[in-house]
């Protein structure tokens, strides 16, 4: 009887045992379904709207494979990808993406060389966007053959973003091909930036007080050309701007040159052109205080719009004057 009751003890031991192992089986088998699953999800790329620090980055594949040319760098000649970009601030402030912000990878997985300042068209140079504006630039980065490149950004505090980038040189895009795209999205910001600004604000015949001075810009404007055969930008329409300068403070001083830069209808910063004319106000000198100083801004002319003079002491809030410029007027 002990023996039977013993035999019947075990073979429920055991029971219990297969059935266990067979959930454990059966559950492992739904955690490995559930987990290829997520692996499964698309990780960014080209034509991807990737959101990062308060910005839209997409970075388009009609790429082009160009090259440094500069006789004096041991990179002459380098053979660089160059790719497209279109950046759009959703941000509430006047800013610009971090260039030590993001860095490039070639297809072996480590770290390109920074090739930005060889090309005057790199987003190394292409300043500040206003909130809702849409800045079209370009990124460049060493051609180490085909594969899979990626762009990593980081904010050194959120989670990086990596964007898978595969370049193949037979496939790179045509100039046509480019040109096309990048007409189309200038077409639909600029309409776009000159009708969402309705509200009052400072503008042409306002007097608007900053860092001790009061600044009236008149709408008495003038559009000039460059005059200057050795620079690439000969020939470019400029708006000159007629100011009035007041030194409201207590200490004989001048505006700061560095306080202050102009945007365009897309709501990108201009190329600063102060240099190409004597009477900018950027060889203007010191006013006494209680005088006044009549001097001329200058910036280059994109169409027809809302430009911005945007006055910034990096201390105290930013002040934006709205210049709307028509040239038929």
């Amino acid at each position: 009887m002990k023996k039977a009751i013993a035999i019947l003890l075990l073979c429920t031991v055991m029971l219990m045992a297969s059935s266990c192992v067979m959930n454990s089986t059966g559950g492992n088998q739904s955690n490995t379904t559930s987990g290829a699953s997520k692996e499964e999800a698309k990780e960014p790329g080209f034509n991807t709207v990737v959101k990062f620090d308060d910005f839209e980055i997409t970075l388009s594949d009609s790429i082009k494979f160009v090259k440094i040319d500069n006789s004096f760098s041991d990179k002459d000649g380098t053979d660089v990808v160059e790719v497209p970009a279109t950046i759009k601030n959703v941000g509430d402030k006047t800013a610009g993406l971090n260039i030590f912000y993001y860095k490039f990878f070639g297809p072996k997985g480590t770290q390109l060389d920074n090739v930005s300042t060889y090309f005057g068209n790199d987003h190394f140079g292409a300043g500040e966007i206003r909130p809702g504006g849409v800045q079209e630039t370009y990124f460049h980065f060493p051609y180490e053959g085909d594969g899979d490149y990626y762009m990593q950004l980081s904010a050194l505090i959120g989670k990086d973003i990596e964007i898978r980038l595969p370049i193949t040189k037979a496939n790179a895009g045509t100039d046509e091909q480019m040109s096309t795209s990048k007409t189309d999205d200038q077409t639909s910001t600029t309409s776009s930036a000159v009708s969402s600004e309705e509200s009052e604000e400072p503008g042409f015949n306002t007097a608007v007080q900053f860092d001790g001075f009061e600044i009236t810009l008149s709408d008495s404007i003038k559009f000039v050309k460059i005059d200057n055969e050795f620079s690439d930008k000969n020939g470019a329409d400029v708006v000159e701007v007629p100011a009035t300068i007041k030194n409201i403070g207590d200490e004989t001083a001048a505006l700061n040159v560095f306080y202050y830069k102009f945007f365009g209808p897309k709501g990108t910063q201009l190329d600063n052109v102060s240099a190409y004319f004597h009477n900018d106000h950027l060889s203007a000198g010191e006013i006494r205080p209680g005088s006044e100083q009549e001097t001329y801004f200058h910036f280059p002319y994109e169409g027809d719009g809302d430009y911005y003079m945007k006055l910034s002491t990096f201390v105290d809030e930013d002040i934006e004057i709205r210049l709307p410029i028509a040239k038929a007027n």
